[in-house]
């Protein structure tokens, strides 16, 4: 028998006086509660997707994903309710953490390869069966290429953030951005994917211009404009090894965008073993405190995110593990 309380916010996990997590306390219509666990507390409720202190601390490009969103350049790709509360609640019983530096995000122009939208109506895939980015390059606040643009999509975004603090971002103000850069002959690329309206497009018709107009050295700009343009002739890069989508930006107007993240959800939160007992930072499981989902941090922490699929294993794979092992628990009174 479950009894679900509505309008009822878990604010802080009980423990007695061995330390063991015996249950929690919350705050709803009815005042503060205080509910007990029959064998132990599983803490599923998300990570610290929308929580802009936390994300400060504790995931960089999550921080850069909530300040282009509180400044208005994007809106929110996933539920705003997710505040890091669990991780919060265990933080306060001794809780370790296990903290990526990446996380989901995409751009708005769905930049980057290793991907299936070729489903999408009246699109021809490129070799990789993902959106075209036919004549598109992107540019650092230096005006220079920086990444492969067609590789996987997790790394490119998580590219463009290093590339920013390379530049000396300032992560509380966002006082640099990357660019999308094309011409009018590719314009339709940005038309496909739904991003030819943004208000963020600059369009003018000469490269000296879009350099002025996005704030990046005219030189640099155009060198980098040149040097991409030579490459198309023989579809050979060697900066950067991009395989596919090679096309000149050689026709006015020209068109240049910002690179705008859009978070998807952070990959930071409680670190557990493979059991999914939350631990405490000498390693010791907290009796009582079990963790899955995104609040569980650690069970894959690369650099960027390598692809769809990750909360399903912190929820299908270690929310089974975890409800085993409580299973497995002695009940206490």
């Amino acid at each position: 028998l479950v009894t679900v309380l509505t309008e009822t916010e878990a604010t802080h996990l009980i423990r007695n006086a061995e330390g063991r997590v015996i249950g929690v306390q919350a705050e709803g219509r009815q005042g503060t509660i205080n509910c007990k666990a029959k064998r132990a507390v599983l803490i599923s409720s998300a990570g610290i997707d929308h929580n802009l202190e936390m994300a400060k601390d504790y995931n960089r490009q999550q921080y850069w994903g909530l300040q282009m969103l509180e400044k208005g350049y994007v809106a929110p790709k996933d539920t705003i309710y997710n505040t890091g509360d669990g991780v919060r609640m265990g933080i306060e019983v001794d809780a370790d953490l296990a903290c990526s530096s990446a996380c989901c995000m995409k751009d708005a122009h769905y930049v980057g390869g290793v991907g299936d939208y070729s489903t999408a109506e009246g699109h021809t895939p490129n070799e990789y069966e993902i959106y075209k980015f036919e004549g598109n390059i992107l540019v650092n606040p230096r005006g220079k290429r920086y990444v492969q643009e067609d590789a996987e999509w997790g790394f490119v975004v998580a590219k463009t953030v290093s590339e920013l603090v390379d530049n000396g971002m300032n992560f509380d103000d966002i006082d640099k951005f990357c660019y999308i850069i094309c011409d009018a002959d590719h314009l339709w690329v940005w038309e496909n994917k739904g991003a030819a309206n943004n208000e963020t497009i600059v369009s003018v018709d000469t490269i000296e211009e879009l350099a002025e107009k996005i704030g990046v050295p005219s030189a640099s700009l155009t060198k980098t404009v040149d040097e991409w343009n030579s490459y198309c002739a023989d579809e050979v890069d060697p900066d950067f090894d991009r395989r596919c989508d090679f096309g000149t930006i050689a026709t006015p107007p020209f068109y240049a965008d910002l690179v705008i993240p859009q978070s998807m959800g952070s990959a930071s939160g409680l670190k557990t073993n493979a059991n999914t007992q939350v631990l405490t930072p000498s390693g010791d499981p907290i009796p009582g405190l079990y963790a899955a989902g995104m609040s569980m941090g650690g069970n894959w922490m690369p650099p960027f995110y390598p692809g769809c699929g990750w909360a399903i294993l912190g929820t299908m794979v270690w929310g089974r593990k975890a409800g085993q092992m409580i299973a497995a628990e002695q009940p206490w009174e």
